[in-house]
């Protein structure tokens, strides 16, 4: 259920983005993507926080910088091409995930 939970909003996300387009800045919509997941997820994620190792930190801190950075050009590109043409190329972070689960965890993922 939190699989179909996840792929239902993020079409919802996906489609209020493109619609956004040329009404509102790209960085706007950058800024209240992760600005309303954070809002939804602070109580629950509060109830289970434990305190990160050094490495466990600056990986969640490259973790948020890799996800801003994509976040950023694939609003850029919806704010350009229909979701439909955008849409197809959102799926390579499976191939990219699959990559690096190879190359940083030798495979276990």
């Amino acid at each position: 259920m939190p699989v179909l939970i996840g792929a239902v909003t993020s079409a919802a996300a996906y489609t209020i983005i493109a619609s956004l387009r040329g009404s509102e800045n790209s960085l706007v919509i950058i800024f209240w993507f992760p600005g309303i997941s954070i809002i939804l997820l602070l109580f629950p994620f509060l109830r289970v926080w434990t305190e990160p190792s050094a490495a466990e930190l600056a990986a969640l801190v490259a973790t948020g910088l890799f996800s801003a950075g994509g976040q950023f050009f694939l609003t850029l590109a919806y704010s350009y091409g229909s979701a439909s043409e955008v849409a197809i190329y959102n799926y390579t972070h499976v191939v990219f995930s699959a990559l690096i689960a190879v190359v940083l965890w030798r495979g276990d993922s």
